[in-house]
């Protein structure tokens, strides 16, 4: 009975996110988190540095839904006439109740320019991944007194603290650019990054009731950005997010629409950007967000619509995610 129980507690654990890929935290800002999606993507920003915070609560109306924090960021740290070294990483909590999921990655990548404005990036990653499922936390038949559930009632099951730290490692490579060419000071004319993502590779033990490996989760993630009219105040970024892993998979689409409100000066790389935006992952939620860039701090807000079977639960709520990025305007080590 009590192997029944856990059993069912695991299952409906990682099930729940339906597309969720190998157990990992899914989130709605995906293009500004591309080192999350792969360690091919460390190193291919414009400016030196970058470094995201953020904070997901996923499913309100579900009881003690999950609850995600997360700090991620990348650096160039060595640059030559034609590569750059770059390293980064994230650390990412998610927990819902008496589960917890801990991701700890440190990242370094090898960037090389293949001709003005292209760069080939290819990288690798390792880290932990930690899980702790500790039954006797939850709330059970037995301790509902007949109008609230009190957790002072003994409710006869008993359970050990069920955890599992593993050892991972990770691979990636991205191509990007950029063409400045007739596009204007503000947004370039256009601009791209595709990148592929390898995670799990030593397919180290997960929390499950089976003692079975990690299944190796690939990732893909394109981008594009297209200046609209000559004084590019405008630009159209549609994205591609694709995962797979043992058989789950996750598809998001979506597309911002950026608007540039002002430059600091003419010798100034200050700027406000703001970018209004939208995306579906599919088969999972409806995805509306907003973000303004000041400087060099942006400030996103993105909220969720469910669109699964789970909206029977959760009346139709999604998630809201926080986001906020920082990013110095020093360019000097930038090899476009």
């Amino acid at each position: 009975m009590k192997k029944t129980i856990k059993i069912l507690l695991l299952g409906v654990l990682f099930s729940a996110p339906v597309l969720l890929s190998a157990q990992d935290p899914h989130f709605s800002s995906n293009n500004e988190i591309l080192p999350y999606h792969s360690p091919g993507f460390i190193g291919t920003m414009e400016n030196q540095m970058e470094f995201q915070t953020l904070y997901r609560n996923q499913w309100k109306n579900v009881g003690t839904a999950f609850q995600t924090f997360g700090l991620m960021g990348n650096a160039k740290i060595y640059k030559s006439s034609g590569s750059s070294l770059s390293v980064g990483g994230f650390v990412i909590n998610q927990q819902a109740f008496s589960y917890q999921n801990l991701l700890a990655n440190v990242m370094v990548a090898s960037n090389v320019k293949l001709n003005e404005g292209q760069i080939l990036t290819v990288g690798i990653g390792a880290g932990t991944r930690y899980e702790v499922l500790n039954p006797d936390e939850l709330m059970w038949p037995d301790q509902y007194n007949g109008s609230v559930y009190d957790e002072n009632i003994d409710h006869g099951e008993y359970f050990d603290t069920e955890q599992a730290l593993a050892f991972d490692l990770a691979a990636g490579i991205s191509y990007s650019f950029v063409d400045k060419s007739n596009g204007g000071e503000k947004f370039p004319k256009k601009k791209g990054a595709f990148g592929f993502g390898f995670w799990h590779l030593n397919q180290g033990k997960r929390l499950t009731m089976t003692e079975e490996n990690a299944d190796i989760k690939s990732t893909f993630f394109g981008s594009m950005l297209f200046a609209m009219g000559e004084e590019s105040n405008t630009a159209l970024n549609p994205y591609l997010l694709g995962m797979y892993a043992g058989g789950a998979s996750e598809l998001l689409l979506g597309v911002d629409v950026k608007f540039f409100l002002a430059q600091g000066g003419e010798y100034s790389t200050s700027k406000t950007i703001m970018t209004l935006g939208a995306a579906y992952r599919y088969e999972d939620a409806f995805i509306s967000k907003i973000m303004y860039q000041f400087s060099n701090i942006g400030v996103g807000l993105l909220y969720e619509v469910n669109t699964s079977k789970l909206r029977n639960a959760s009346n139709g709520f999604g998630s809201i995610e926080v986001l906020l990025c920082y990013s110095p305007a020093r360019k000097n080590f930038s090899l476009y």
